[in-house]
């Protein structure tokens, strides 16, 4: 990708761990949304508004896709102190030291449904949910952030891994969410990776629902990334002890998780991990 390679540097400005695979695992990390930002063809000089903008992979591609004539406000409702071995604060402070930080405003602790005056409506050109919908506590939470989302701009773009699995390797990652979609079902953890599980066919419906036209739906190939084997590392280590703990969740449901965890351990066995594919969506 011709962009990738253009923001090279800023790539391995962006690296402040310790981490030796931290250059390449930010680099496919970007390369992933600079495919999303091209599936939902956010113009030139646009205005965006990025929800759940996290450590900034999608900020940044999102601020040399709009050049010097836009701008990138990300928001996030976790706090700067969020993250290992990187914290949200950290990111923030190095993709702003960078030449394009200065089209870029990035808030935590920040929510579109409770900070008054947080924008005039009609102050974007369309907002952004990139991998972000299922750190949302309810669907109810994101309906109303759809609902007011609408007011501030005219597009939205939209992306999340899809639940279709179009591959045996996909499995692992596949019942990995599933599992943690479960338990949080009877735990609403704040720092939990997946709080509610949406699939393509929920997110569709509340688009619609909530008066917005599908006008592009694209998906795209993720077996790249390494978030299918995140999701199975963070099941297998924290979870066990959390789903027997429990004391909200039902004897029968908790056979039913910790079965369900055998099965991610012989997924990640076998070596075939694989992303699921992610679908973009482009609403008016």
């Amino acid at each position: 990708m011709e962009l990738l390679k253009a923001i090279e540097n800023d790539i391995t400005a962006m690296c402040i761990s310790a981490d030796e695979n931290e250059p390449e695992i930010l680099r496919t990390q970007i390369g992933h949304r600079i495919k999303l930002i091209d599936s939902w063809g956010i113009p030139e000089g646009a205005r965006v508004l990025e929800l759940g903008c996290g450590q900034g992979e999608t900020t940044l591609a999102l601020a040399h896709y709009v050049g010097g004539r836009g701008f990138v406000h990300g928001i996030d409702k976790a706090p700067p102190s969020y993250g290992a071995p990187v914290t949200l604060g950290g990111a923030r402070e190095r993709l702003l030291s960078l030449p394009v930080g200065r089209r870029i405003k990035i808030d935590f602790d920040t929510d579109v449904l409770s900070r008054d005056g947080f924008a005039p409506d009609g102050a974007f050109d369309c907002a952004v949910f990139s991998h972000c919908s299922w750190y949302f506590d309810s669907p109810g939470e994101f309906r109303a952030t759809v609902r007011r989302v609408k007011s501030l701009c005219k597009t939205v773009c939209f992306a999340e891994w899809d639940l279709r699995v179009t591959d045996a390797g996909q499995l692992g990652h596949y019942s990995a969410a599933l599992l943690q979609g479960q338990y949080n079902a009877y735990h609403k953890e704040p720092n939990s990776n997946i709080k509610t599980l949406f699939s393509r066919n929920d997110i569709v419906n509340i688009l619609t629902e909530e008066g917005l036209r599908i006008r592009k739906e694209t998906v795209i190939d993720s077996g790249g990334l390494q978030d299918g084997l995140w999701e199975i590392d963070v099941a297998l280590s924290e979870y066990p002890g959390k789903i027997a703990d429990s004391e909200l969740i039902p004897d029968g449901m908790k056979f039913i998780l910790l079965s369900g965890l055998g099965l991610i351990k012989e997924y990640k066995k076998d070596n075939k991990t694989k992303s699921l594919p992610a679908f973009s969506i482009v609403a008016e």
